[in-house]
């Protein structure tokens, strides 16, 4: 009986979906332990990659202390970027020009969050900073589509959330690649100094439509059939008022059962059968 309702109330409307921000945190990985992490990782749908900025692929590095949160490339070696600090073992370009690409899941979906993390006073000029780049292929990146960001930009937060700040610089959220650089014009005495860690974001799929079964086509249909007779048919009949009581409720109520007990079977076999092919998709 509840899956024959549930046949039937399927028919009868069509279902919508809403979409809603899907979160992702790189600090959930090993099990929120610093250390090591392969070159690629996946979270919550999103894939983030370490490279060099000529996409030599790097091992990525987790840290998740303090306000140390978040992936930074490993391009030192293991034992240099166990041993060293923010200039070894986040994103940086002290020693090589790193990068971070993450890379949004299909089926059109768009950013909505990216933070990141240990953005702070101790690099170059007491001013981080990094660059937030975005493409629709994974090295098209070019300097028109680009965002510059910095510790000055978020003063005194180190940890901070550049989303809407590189929406008014003109960042797409439909964008599928970003990337995450240090900034190379932020240097000092010829030498550059800036490292952060990308944490964590948020991005949603476009809402969707779920087309009703051919039934509910039909059923609307029939409903304007018995309208369209009802207005030829009943002023004729009943020209000063609507007859519509108790006779007329329990005529409607014993044509709707005999329709319900005709059709009841080929419903039945319609839920039977819905449900078989979703335990057979899992």
């Amino acid at each position: 009986m509840r899956r024959f309702l549930i046949s039937l109330a399927v028919m009868a409307f069509p279902l919508t979906g809403s979409a809603a921000p899907i979160p992702f945190d790189f600090t959930t990985l090993n099990g929120g332990a610093e250390g090591i992490l392969p070159n690629s990782v996946i979270v919550a749908g999103v894939l983030a990659e370490g490279f060099l900025t000529n996409f030599t692929p790097e091992p990525l590095w987790l840290r998740n202390g303090g306000t140390d949160h978040g992936l930074g490339v490993c391009s030192e070696g293991n034992s240099n970027c166990s041993s060293g600090g923010g200039d070894v073992n986040e994103l940086s370009n002290s020693a090589q020009p790193e990068a971070i690409r993450l890379t949004l899941p299909a089926g059109g979906a768009q950013w909505t969050s990216l933070w990141v993390s240990s953005l702070d006073n101790g690099g170059s000029n007491n001013n981080e900073s990094g660059i937030l780049e975005w493409s629709n292929t994974p090295t098209g990146f070019t300097p028109a589509n680009t965002f510059h960001f910095s510790f000055n930009t978020f003063n005194p937060s180190i940890e901070e959330d550049i989303f809407a700040a590189a929406l008014a610089g003109g960042f797409n959220p439909t964008s599928k690649y970003v990337l995450f650089i240090a900034d190379s014009t932020n240097c000092q005495s010829g030498s550059c100094n800036n490292d952060y860690l990308v944490w964590k974001g948020a991005y949603e799929q476009p809402s969707r439509l779920l087309v009703p079964e051919p039934g509910t086509v039909a059923l609307l249909g029939l409903i304007g059939v018995w309208d369209l007779d009802y207005i030829l048919i009943v002023p004729s009949l009943s020209p000063d008022k609507i007859p519509f009581g108790w006779v007329e409720l329990c005529v409607t109520a014993g044509f709707l059962g005999a329709f319900l007990i005709c059709a009841a079977p080929g419903l039945r076999r319609v839920a039977l059968a819905t449900v078989s092919d979703s335990e057979g998709g899992e």
